[in-house]
C-alpha cells in the first residue's frame, strides 16, 4: 500500500523588520515521522530550519518562520521506514514595488509595499533625463510612506533607485518633474 501525501505551501511576508511566515498544510499523515522545514540559497545545499512533529489529523496546518537570508524553502516529509518526500521548492519573494509616486511642489513622495533585504531608497535627478545626480537617501523602513527633498528649479526628471544590503540597486522608477 502506497501512501499520498499532499503538502500545500505558501509564505506570508510583512515589514522589513518582521519575520516572514511559511504555511504548509497537510490532507492524511499516514506514516509521517516528522516534517523538516529545509532551506537553501542555491537549491543544492538543504540545511535543517525546523522539525515539525505531525498532528495526526484528517488536515493540519503548520507555520514556521523563516530567517530573511535563504531565498529556498521546502518541506521533506521524513517516513516510517526511512522514506521520505519532498515538496517543490519555494522561493522567497524579494521583490518589491513601490506606489502612489506624486510630485507636488517639486519633491517627490511614493508607498512601498515590501522592502525585504532593501537598505535604502536613492533619490535622484536630473536636467535632461541622462547623468543622474542623486539628491537624498531615505533609509528603508518597512511598508512606509516616503516623502523626498524638493529638485532644484533647473532638474527636470527624477529617478528612484533601491539599493540592497548586498551591493545590488536597482531602478524603480524614472518619471518628469
Amino acid at each position: 500500500m502506497r501512501t499520498i501525501i499532499c503538502i500545500l505551501l505558501w509564505l506570508n511576508g510583512y515589514s522589513q523588520d518582521s519575520p516572514f511566515v511559511f504555511t504548509f498544510k497537510t490532507n492524511q499523515e499516514i506514516g509521517v515521522m516528522n516534517y523538516e522545514v529545509q532551506s537553501s540559497t542555491n537549491q543544492i545545499n538543504w540545511a535543517l530550519l525546523n522539525t515539525v512533529i505531525p498532528k495526526r489529523k484528517d488536515s493540519n496546518l503548520y507555520q514556521v518562520t523563516l530567517p530573511r537570508n535563504p531565498i529556498w524553502f521546502r518541506v521533506k516529509s521524513i517516513m516510517q521506514g526511512n522514506d521520505f518526500f519532498t515538496t517543490t521548492a519555494v522561493k522567497l519573494d524579494t521583490t518589491f514595488n513601490i506606489s502612489n509616486i506624486t510630485v507636488k511642489s517639486r519633491a517627490v513622495s511614493f508607498q512601498s509595499d515590501n522592502e525585504l533585504n532593501l537598505n535604502y531608497y536613492s533619490i535622484l535627478q536630473s536636467p535632461t533625463g541622462a547623468n543622474y545626480k542623486e539628491l537624498q537617501q531615505l533609509p528603508a523602513k518597512g511598508n512606509s510612506l516616503y516623502q523626498g527633498r524638493r529638485f532644484s528649479n533647473k532638474q527636470r526628471y527624477f529617478r528612484i533607485t533601491g539599493f540592497f544590503k548586498n551591493g545590488t540597486n536597482k531602478i524603480l522608477y524614472t518619471g518628469k518633474i
